[in-house]
């Protein structure tokens, strides 16, 4: 099994989505999921200025 079959086949025996829990960690560092990661960027790229200024 790969790991998408694994995850499908939990989610369905628990009958819920699988979260992390944000400030979760292994091994010490933090999990970051692909929607932290896409915040991030539309952080990054919202505050950045249109052009230049001169």
């Amino acid at each position: 099994m790969d790991d998408d079959e694994i995850t499908a086949r939990v989610e369905a025996k628990i009958g819920k989505k699988i979260k992390w829990k944000k400030g979760a960690m292994v091994d010490g560092l933090p999990i970051v999921t692909p929607d932290e990661i896409d915040e991030r960027i539309d952080k990054i790229l919202n505050g950045r200025p249109k052009g230049f200024d001169r």
